[in-house]
Formats: structure tokens, C-alpha cells, sequence
């Protein structure tokens, strides 16, 4: 990867905190209350200066339907990237979240950063986080609406994916030379968000997939592999350490045991039958059946391991009894998948 400068590496922050508050609009709060310009259209070049509001997305096209603030007041849709933000209207008390998430982007991106490693790595930490608070919204909506905006759900995941980008960049700057992405991201992010970043990946990439095994749809086996690859990395960020470590920390058997297989917490958890899930829906898929054999074996036996590892965890935080931690964890779906993929 080619060096930055320090002035390059702060350039592409601004740029990429610049897009990141480009998907605003898609936040039903702020529509009829935040200002927004019109810029660079070509087919409507009149319109380009002109402010506007959002009114909401129209989910066939994925453009935003817009009232003009002129005296026309006409209303027209327009892609996000067609819009820049003017104003964000949103109230501290009811939206703290998202109002702490537009500050940490705009401290990203002052021209207040120092430009030296502590300061640069403070602005990729805001504009992260900034990132996961807004995203996280958003993807909300786009899972109760069916990912019907297909271009947002490859917008956000791209925007996630740019963030380990973003730190092997601050890491080339600097001279430092990590051996991998993840690694890269928990020297300037640390080892809690790092896991976040490959988390939020990885769940995307699953919620997405769900809703289209639901419909029927061909699958996306790129974006299944690149989601198992997410939860395989958030599973090891903390996780080898852990695993090197077990059978010298304290605590009985089971924990040691839990250490040995990454589990940290739930949401390690749910990576597990997360990657089980995408490989027996990938398994399914009957465009992989029609594609290769092998790679139908593949995503039964790893369906049937991932499965079987969480049928383990669980059996071992379920073992004090019904008010144990793992109490609340359901097995049926998954001893069902395992019957089925073993043709029982």
C-alpha cells in the first residue's frame, strides 16, 4: 500500500466523513427537518443551489423524494448523492445517539486535528464511531423494509468496509506494518471497536441474506463468504489471545472451555449460528447445487460445524439449571438444521 502524508491521510478522513453525512437523508428523523442543497445534477442543471427537505425514499428507485424551498416548492427525486447536507435538525433529547454520532463527525473532520499519529488516530476513532451510530439506524430501517434500497445496503457496506481500509492507510503513514486488517484496525481503534466494525459487517451480510433465502432469491455467495470471513475475524480479534491463554485463567472448566472457542459474549455467540445459518442457506440455494458439488459439501459441513459448536456453547452455559446464563438461548432451530443437513 502506497504512503500518505499526514495531510493526505486527514484529506481522505474529511472526504469520507463528507459521505458518511450524505446518508443523513436516509434517516426518517431528519426528514422534514433537516436542509439539504442540490448539487451537480445535469439533466435539472436549475435546480443545482437550490435547498430542499427530504419527504422520504422511494423504494422501487432508492432516490429520495424532495420538496424544493423556492417559490415553486415543487417536489422532485433525487439520488442521495445528488444531495448535501445543509443543516441536520435533531432534537438532543429524543435523538442523543445520532446527535453525539453528527459531533464526533464533524470533530473527524476540524481543521483543529493535529496532524500527528495521536491525532489522526483520535479523528479515524470519531469518524468510526460516527459511522456505526448512523449506520446502525439506518439499517434498521432497511431491515424492516426488505433491503428494498439495494444500492444503500452496498452504500453502507461499503462505508463499513472503508474503515479497515482507512487504518491500514493511518498504519502505512505512520511506518508501522501490520499483518492484516484486523490488526490494523485495533492499533488505532482498539480492540472493542475493531470487533464492532468486523461485527456490523458481518451482520449485515447475514441480515441481508436472510431476507433474501425468505423470498427465494438467488444468493449472493461472494457476500456470504465475505460475511463468514467478518464473523471468523471479530471471533479472533480477542479471541486467540484468549484461546492461547485459556487453560492458564482462572475460573472452571467451562469457562476455560468458552475461551478456547472465542466466546467472549453473546454477540460472539451469535457469529457462530450466524455462520451457520449463511452456510446452510448457501447450501440450500439451488443455484449452488447447480453450480458445483464441492462447494454444496463445503457449506454443509461447515453449516453442520458452526451449528455444532453452538450447540456446545450453549450446552455448557445451560449446565447450572434453568436460571443459568444460557437459559435463554433456543437449540430447536439448530438441532433442526443439523437433522436436516445430515439427512436424519
Amino acid at each position: 500500500m502506497t504512503s500518505q502524508s499526514e495531510p493526505e491521510l486527514f484529506r481522505e478522513i474529511c472526504s469520507r466523513a463528507k459521505r458518511i453525512e450524505q446518508l443523513y437523508v436516509f434517516l426518517p428523523v431528519c426528514w422534514r427537518k433537516s436542509k439539504f442543497m442540490i448539487f451537480d445534477l445535469k439533466n435539472a442543471a436549475q435546480y443545482n443551489g437550490t435547498e430542499c427537505i427530504a419527504k422520504g425514499v422511494d423504494p422501487g428507485s432508492g432516490r429520495i423524494m424532495t420538496r424544493l424551498l423556492n417559490q415553486d416548492q415543487n417536489e422532485l427525486l433525487i439520488k442521495h448523492e445528488n444531495l448535501q447536507l445543509v443543516n441536520l435538525n435533531l432534537d438532543e433529547k429524543s435523538e442523543p445517539v445520532l446527535c453525539k454520532a453528527k459531533e464526533r463527525l464533524s470533530v473527524s473532520s476540524s481543521t483543529s486535528v493535529p496532524m500527528t499519529r495521536e491525532g489522526l488516530a483520535s479523528s479515524i476513532v470519531n469518524l468510526t464511531q460516527g459511522l456505526l451510530d448512523v449506520t446502525f439506524a439506518i439499517e434498521n430501517n432497511m431491515v424492516d423494509d426488505d433491503f428494498s434500497n439495494k444500492s444503500l445496503f452496498r452504500e453502507i457496506l461499503s462505508t463499513l468496509k472503508g474503515v479497515e481500509d482507512l487504518c491500514l492507510k493511518y498504519c502505512a503513514c505512520f511506518g508501522d506494518k501490520p499483518s492484516n486488517g484486523t490488526e490494523a484496525m485495533k492499533e488505532v481503534l482498539g480492540d472493542g471497536m475493531a470487533e464492532c466494525v468486523h461485527w456490523r459487517r458481518g451482520a449485515l451480510a447475514y441480515m441481508f441474506t436472510a431476507v433474501e433465502a425468505n423470498f427465494q432469491h438467488e444468493l449472493e455467495l461472494s457476500l456470504i463468504e465475505e460475511g463468514l470471513e467478518q464473523f471468523e475475524s471479530m471471533l479472533g480479534t480477542r479471541g486467540k489471545k484468549y484461546q492461547e491463554d485459556a487453560d492458564d485463567c482462572e475460573g472452571n472448566e467451562d469457562v476455560r472451555e468458552m475461551l478456547k472457542n472465542s466466546i467472549l459474549s453473546d454477540t460472539h455467540l451469535l457469529s457462530v449460528v450466524y455462520s451457520g445459518e449463511m452456510c446452510y442457506w448457501a447450501w440450500k440455494d439451488q443455484n449452488v447445487s447447480a453450480s458445483s458439488e464441492d462447494v454444496k459439501t463445503s457449506f454443509r459441513a461447515r453449516a453442520v460445524s458452526f451449528l455444532k459448536k453452538y450447540l456446545h456453547i450453549v450446552s455448557i452455559m445451560t449446565k447450572a439449571g434453568p436460571n443459568s446464563v444460557g437459559s435463554g438461548w433456543d437449540t430447536t432451530r439448530a438441532e433442526s438444521l443439523i437433522s436436516e443437513l445430515q439427512g436424519q
